[in-house]
């Protein structure tokens, strides 16, 4: 016995002592046992352990140990795990279909489990494998650790592998480093590791490495560019490479088809014993066994039919594509040869020569037949193999005709002939004519399909490739052609030379017909690019009416060009029907263009027009057109237009059409330039065309062109030497003053000449025009700039001049006087002293414009102030809002309440408004004193005792007046002016307010026809309350109460102003007409008199009057007072008629209530007539509820929550007395009853013991039976009653409710009772009745006896 191994390594899918299972999952560790160094049978154990097939069985104990070691190791392992691990395990169970925890665990106990940290390492492994397939020899009943022990038998698991120790008869994963430089992360895993599969799962292996090749692989190589150090792509050793892989692909795809035509020779019941037969005497024996002879000649007819099968089918024409190449000749004999040599070995095998052996010592007849078919499969197989022999010869010419150009393959096509001519020459099976033929036609096939991709490049479409280089490649390919059939006839030639070779009498129209019709089509092809190309110019050439030929081309272009079939298809009749439509419509078009051509001609259109249109088509080559007829005819229309053109210039020489913006001398020049070059580039044109000297016609065209050329530039001298007269006199122009002013408008214009611009204008004309100009004009010239940017700048001065006058504000114009006068005083030198030829012209308009950009700091300091510091806060005044009314409506008590606040808080905000407005205008005033003369300053007086006193005063006839043209008065008209807006601010701001209040008190009208529709308000601004007051229903407050109020409102608003500080030059206003009218107070009394009104009355309306008289008085705010004094008392006769809504609910109130429900149930009412009471309440209430939450009439709005509340509590209160009674009495009914139960209840619970007891019970039975109809009836009015309270939701703290529930439970309880009772009395009747008629008898003998004693007695 060999000692158990428990520390060395193992082997057999172990590793450290652990042991995977099928499953992928860890097993304790095998039991490895050690032999004896001795040896057996003189050989020494090649191994130090024992066969892996036989394992051992090991006691509890130790099995226990070695999952324990499993388990540590999966979980030392599982430590280790991190997120590469993770996606390598998610990756296989996402393609095996798994879960990746099955994976996790297969992986785990696997052996070579270190294989993945090597592969993440740097430099470490290039590729991980894993299988997912069965176990080659799977140990059935192998413990395996899942976290318990487990036996199963064989299943798939996940194994690593390295590709060589276990066949891979499943699925292969791998994972593939494309650089082994740095190590596999986390962060990298996914871009750095190339993941894929191989399924080799019933045999499949060859066929899952050709989709691998040829769908991955070579697409991914053969589109791949950088090829580091080979640069790219185009390098030969990449060609090589490439062309390397496409044979390998195409080796493996043949021998997965070799794979697949595999034919197997039917199986018998007798092949174990077949296979046991190997010398004759065994077949000498069998041949004796009649039975099987004939299992055995069954089985060779099976076979016989199978073989015969396969060379009928191998003799019969083969189905291939039109255009299939050579390579398919050689793939054709290649699987035969492959076929028949497999056939070959099955029949060599010892089972077929068994069964032959048998069957020839039987002499059977079938052998004959064997043997004939044995020679065909032995033929069969040496012409299929004699046949790839020579067919290999002719490979490398195939790789060339299938990847070279078709200037690389002519190179090769003597080689290929020769070749050729070797295997008809030597060849013992494929020398034959139609063989020879048919690769003959398959290389034509393969030399068309090469040109073809030649031709496309990649291109989808051909007209996407450059025509030139489309025509090359055409080109290249039909010279092929010609190589092609040249090469073969010399070769063809060469063999007739010979008499002893065999002679090539081939078909040639099979061979080279499908070349012909392909480069036919090529033909085809060139012409129709040629024939668009040669009308492509057609699209550049613009001229009117053109435009359908153009989109007729276009179309017929558009239409061959989206042809969807392929174009080389020369086996498609498609392309031959559309070549012939459009050469058709190409010669339409052609046709359109020339009858185009002519009517251009028929039209009355210039000789040089013509000429251009002439030469627009010269360079069209598809176009055919008689051009030296067309020119001769545009000679005598030449000769027409001389003539026309001189009578144009006879008839307009003397005031000639000029062009607009032209000068008169330019313009003159210009026309007769015109009309010389009318003339003139037409007869250049002709004479680059023809030689016009040549004919007569030329001639006198060319006498009569003379003419009218000398006449025309003898007139443009002319007016240019009247022009160089003319400069001195209009030079004289620029002395004159630069501004003048109207006399009339007393306006400012610029006083510039025109002809001084006419005439720079005809010098910088007749300069272009290449004329001589004479020194002055050369001066105005240069002076041109000055003379205009002059021009623009006066003007634009003047302009500025009127836009600042302009923008002064009209109240400020005469205080602004002073200031204006500067800005006069600067302008004055240009109407006296300035002229255009002054050198300080600048310096004047910069004077100007200095003053006048004071001024306008000034204006826009004054428009500063007052339109953001004066005249918005007098806006902001009159927008100040005194009564700030709600969105909602609100009481009375809160109107007067938000009135008094608002007017509070508009009185300090107009006041600090009115002083910062009194502030501003001083200000405003103070800058412009400033700016004054010392001298006008003095004038200004602000004291008590000279307040802006008129300085003219003295010469004025009038007390008291104004001259309101010196600064003193418009400085006092200023205060004054806006004082007064500040007067109309304030009354704008009350008056908005009172009108808002008025707006939301007013009710819209609508008139439709005659008729007048009141529409309701959209906010009201009061709300009021409907109350009850018995007897009477109310409004409080009143309407008087609220017109009173709103009449208080109005007056507080009104005396806002007593709180509003005046300004100064108010108070000095009013004292200047206190003393005005004191001063005039004789003559104001007199007039009183002689008019007969009151003396005082009118000297005190001549008295100045405070701020909130003058906001009261006036009229607008007037208006909307004695509108808001009434405003409340219109609603009256509305409000009258809603109030009528609230009548019918005086029976409430007009009946004295404990009396009518006395009365009322004196009468004995029945449950119907107190359901009518309640119902007659439930409709109030309901009419009550229905009532409206509000009442509006006009802008008030009329709450009846009180209403409501009140009438609820009277219609309570007439409900609970009427209940009450109700109750009442209901609750005496209820109590007899009870008692009356009770009663009976007691007397039935007595136990019955003697005939008294007996007596007792009937009385009360007969009790029930006399009352309980009357109880019935009783019961259920009271329920009723209850009912019909809880109905109405009327209820007494009694209890009552809760006994009557209890009521018919203890009627039926006491009834229930009565019948237990009565049946009792059935049940002792007998014992009670024999007692009695005992008693009797006893009675009786006792009767007997006394009256016996009494007789003795």
């Amino acid at each position: 016995m060999s000692d158990v191994r428990t520390d060395g390594p193992l082997t057999n899918g172990t590793t450290n002592g652990v042991h995977t299972n099928e499953n992928g999952e860890v097993a304790p560790p095998l039991i490895n046992l050690k032999p004896d160094t001795r040896t057996t049978n003189g050989t020494a154990s090649s191994a130090g352990v024992a066969p892996p097939t036989k394992s051992k069985v090991v006691g509890g104990d130790r099995m226990q140990e070695m999952l324990k070691q499993a388990k540590a190791l999966r979980d030392e392992r599982r430590a280790t795990l991190d997120a590469r691990h993770e996606y390598i395990f998610q990756r296989l169970a996402e393609n095996i279909g798994i879960e990746p925890s099955q994976v996790e665990d297969n992986v785990l106990g696997d052996e070579k489990f270190d294989f993945i940290d090597d592969f993440f390492l740097a430099n470490g492994r290039r590729v991980l494998m894993f299988y997912y397939q069965e176990p080659k020899n799977p140990e059935l009943n192998q413990p395996t650790y899942t976290g318990r022990m487990t036996t199963t038998g064989p299943k798939k698991r996940v194994i690593i592998s390295n590709g060589d120790t276990v066949q891979l008869t499943g699925f292969m994963y791998y994972f593939i480093r494309p650089s082994t430089g740095k190590g596999i992360t986390p962060a990298n895993i996914v871009t750095e590791v190339v993941f894929g599969q191989l399924d080799a799962s019933n045999g499949k292996m060859l066929e899952s490495i050709e989709q691998l090749l040829g769908n991955i692989l070579i697409p991914l190589l053969q589109q791949y560019e950088d090829w580091g150090a080979l640069k790219n792509r185009s390098n030969l050793s990449v060609q090589d490479f490439l062309d390397a892989m496409s044979q390998f692909a195409a080796t493996v795809n043949g021998a997965s088809g070799n794979l697949a035509h595999q034919v197997k020779l039917a199986t018998g019941d007798n092949d174990t014993v077949l296979t046991t037969l190997a010398t004759p005497n065994d077949y000498q024996t069998m041949a004796q066994n009649g039975d099987f002879i004939t299992e055995c000649e069954k089985l060779m007819d099976k076979w016989c039919k199978q073989i015969e099968k396969i060379l009928a089918e191998s003799e019969q024409i083969r189905r291939e594509a039109d255009d299939v190449g050579p390579s398919a000749e050689l793939i054709h004999w290649k699987q035969r040869m492959a076929t028949f040599n497999n056939l070959l070995e099955q029949v060599k095998s010892p089972r077929c020569r068994a069964v032959v052996g048998v069957l020839q010592s039987s002499k059977s007849k079938t052998i004959s037949h064997w043997k004939d078919l044995d020679a065909r499969i032995t033929d069969a197989a040496n012409e299929a193999k004699d046949n790839v022999r020579y067919l290999y010869t002719l490979d490398k010419f195939f790789s060339t005709l299938d990847k070279n150009s078709p200037n690389a393959i002519a190179e090769n096509i003597p080689s290929l002939m020769n070749a050729i001519r070797m295997i008809h020459s030597i060849s013992q099976y494929y020398n034959s004519s139609e063989r020879m033929t048919s690769l003959f036609a398959k290389i034509t096939n393969q030399m068309i399909n090469t040109c073809k991709r030649y031709i496309r490049d990649g291109n989808s479409r051909l007209w996407d490739i450059p025509k030139q280089e489309l025509v090359n490649r055409i080109n290249e390919s039909k010279k092929l052609n010609e190589e092609y059939q040249c090469y073969f006839h010399k070769t063809k030639a060469k063999l007739h030379e010979s008499a002893n070779e065999r002679q090539w009498d081939f078909s040639e129209n099979y061979i080279f017909g499908k070349f012909d019709t392909f480069c036919k089509r090529l033909d085809r092809i060139v012409d129709v690019l040629t024939t668009i190309e040669s009308l492509n110019g057609l699209q550049n050439i613009r001229v009117e009416g053109l435009e359908p030929i153009v989109v007729k081309y276009r179309s017929v272009v558009d239409v061959i060009k989206k042809k969807t079939y392929d174009l080389l298809d020369h086996r498609k009749q498609d392309f031959d029907n559309d070549y012939t439509e459009f050469k058709s419509q190409i010669e339409f078009i052609q046709t359109q263009l020339q009858n185009f051509i002519d009517s251009w001609f028929r039209k009355s259109y210039t000789v040089e027009q013509s000429l251009l249109f002439l030469e627009k088509f010269q360079d069209l080559e598809g176009v055919k057109i008689d051009f030296q007829d067309k020119y001769g005819k545009l000679v005598q229309n030449f000769s027409k237009e001389l003539d026309t053109v001189r009578k144009i210039y006879e008839k307009n020489k003397e005031d000639p059409p000029v062009t607009r913006n032209l000068p008169p001398t330019a313009g003159r020049i210009v026309w007769a330039r015109q009309l010389y070059h009318r003339v003139s580039v037409p007869i250049k044109l002709l004479e680059q065309k023809m030689d016009l000297n040549k004919t007569d016609d030329g001639k006198v065209l060319i006498k009569n062109y003379n003419k009218i050329a000398e006449a025309l530039l003898q007139y443009e001298l002319l007016f240019y030497r009247n022009w160089c007269r003319g400069i001195d006199l209009i030079k004289k122009g620029m002395q004159s003053t630069v501004l003048i002013r109207n006399p009339e408008t007393k306006e400012e214009h610029v006083n510039s000449d025109p002809q001084v611009l006419e005439l720079i204008k005809d010098t910088q004309y007749l300069t272009k025009l290449g004329l001589e100009i004479p020194d002055n004009a050369s001066v105005l010239l240069r002076q041109e700039e000055h003379i205009r940017k002059t021009s623009v700048n006066l003007q634009e001065m003047l302009n500025t001049i009127k836009q600042t006058y302009a923008s002064i504000p009209k109240d400020m114009y005469t205080l602004m006087k002073p200031h204006r006068e500067k800005v006069e005083e600067a302008l004055r030198p240009g109407f006296v002293a300035i002229t255009w030829s002054s050198l300080n012209v600048e310096e004047y308009i910069h004077n100007v414009q200095l003053e006048l950009e004071q001024l306008r700091i000034l204006i826009n300091d004054c428009q500063d102030i007052l339109q953001y510091r004066i005249d918005s806060t007098l806006q902001t005044i009159a927008e100040t809002q005194l009564c700030e009314t709600q969105q909602d409506p609100v009481t009375l008590d809160e109107f007067s309440k938000l009135t008094d606040e608002s007017c509070q808080v508009a009185i300090q905000l107009i006041t600090k408004q009115t002083n910062l407005c009194e502030k501003a205008a001083h200000y405003l005033l103070e800058i412009l004193k400033k700016r004054l003369k010392p001298s006008e300053q003095a004038q200004i007086k602000e004291n008590d005792q000279e307040y802006y006193e008129c300085a003219l005063k003295s010469v004025l006839s009038t007390k008291g007046s104004r001259c309101n043209e010196c600064q003193p008065c418009s400085f006092f008209n200023f205060l004054t002016t806006y004082w007064n807006k500040n007067i109309d601010a304030h009354i704008q701001c009350t008056r908005s307010s009172l009108e808002t209040i008025r707006k939301r008190l007013q009710q819209p009208i609508r008139y439709v026809g005659e008729q007048v529709i009141r529409e309701q308000v959209k906010n009201p601004l009061f709300r009021t309350d409907i109350i009850l007051s018995i007897p009477n229903v109310l409004v409080k407050p009143s309407l008087d109460d609220m017109q009173s109020q709103l009449n208080k409102s109005a007056h507080t608003i009104l005396k806002i102003g007593q709180d509003v500080p005046e300004w100064h030059h108010a108070q000095k206003l009013k004292e200047l007409v206190i003393k005005v009218r004191e001063e005039s107070r004789n003559e104001i009394e007199k007039q009183a008199l002689d008019e007969g009104e009151d003396v005082k009355l009118a000297v005190q309306a001549k008295a100045p009057k405070p701020l909130h008289k003058i906001i009261a008085e006036n009229n607008d705010v007037k208006k909307v007072v004695l509108s808001l004094n009434s405003a409340i008392s219109t609603f009256k006769p509305d409000v009258q008629d809603m109030m009528k809504n609230f009548t019918g609910f005086a029976e409430l109130w007009e009946k004295e209530l404990e009396t009518t429900v006395k009365t009322f149930m004196e009468s004995k009412p029945l449950m119907v007539d107190f359901e009518a009471l309640f119902k007659h309440y439930r409709r109030m209430e309901s009419d009550i509820d229905e009532f409206p939450q509000s009442f509006q009439v006009g802008s008030i709005v009329f709450y009846t929550d009180n209403l409501k509340r009140g009438l609820k509590t009277e219609i309570n209160n007439w409900k609970t007395a009427y209940a009450k009674a109700l109750n009442d009495k209901a609750s005496q009914d209820m109590q007899m009853i009870f008692d009356k139960v009770e009663d009976i209840q007691k007397r039935l619970t007595r136990p019955c013991k003697d005939l008294d007891d007996v007596r007792a019970h009937m009385n009360a039975l007969a009790e029930i039976r006399q009352n309980e109809i009357l109880i019935d009836q009783t019961i259920t009015p009271i329920e009723e009653t209850y009912g019909m309270l809880n109905k109405y939701e009327i209820s007494f703290n009694d209890g009552n409710p809760e006994r009557v529930d209890t009521l018919q439970y203890a009627w039926k309880k006491c009834l229930q009772q009565g019948k237990e009772v009565q049946s009792h009395l059935l049940d002792i009747q007998p014992q009670f009745k024999q007692n009695l008629l005992d008693n009797v008898t006893i009675f009786q003998q006792d009767v007997i006896n006394f009256v016996d004693d009494y007789a003795k007695k």
